[in-house]
């Protein structure tokens, strides 16, 4: 691929629990966030505006590049999170389990800001930490 290009790919990206339960417990839920994070930042040239949602489901909101299959990224993602989960938590049992498949969304800049519908709301962490993905303080 030419080097001589630009691309601004920004993704909104939702995926449930197993069935919908709610299983993004406030013990769980900064756990997942974290590992999610760390999964994201090692990936190269991505970067991770915001993660959030509810006990039943994940938002992302993500910039990728041109040459990352989506599908490949995500399945990723949700597999070494909730593998990340159940050996953190140490349980036998699967703690986080994924349905299966995602929503995608792709828009502009400033994708943070239109991440959370009435329902979702921001991880505990982001909102005392400040925007995810940077060290300022909102």
């Amino acid at each position: 691929m030419s080097r001589n290009f630009y691309s601004e790919i920004n993704l909104h990206i939702v995926w449930h629990t197993k069935n919908s339960l709610p299983l993004l417990k406030p013990q769980v839920e900064p756990i997942a966030h974290r590992c999610l994070k760390k999964r994201i930042v090692q990936t190269p040239e991505v970067f991770v505006h915001e993660i959030g949602g509810t006990e039943t489901h994940v938002h992302l909101a993500v910039t990728i590049p041109p040459t990352l299959t989506i599908s490949k990224f995500i399945g990723l993602l949700k597999g070494g999170c909730s593998h990340d989960v159940n050996q953190q938590v140490g349980c036998r049992d699967k703690t986080l389990p994924w349905q299966t498949g995602y929503e995608l969304r792709h828009g502009r800049s400033g994708l943070g800001d239109r991440l959370h519908p009435q329902s979702a709301r921001p991880s505990r962490q982001a909102n005392r930490a400040g925007p995810i993905g940077t060290d300022d303080a909102a």
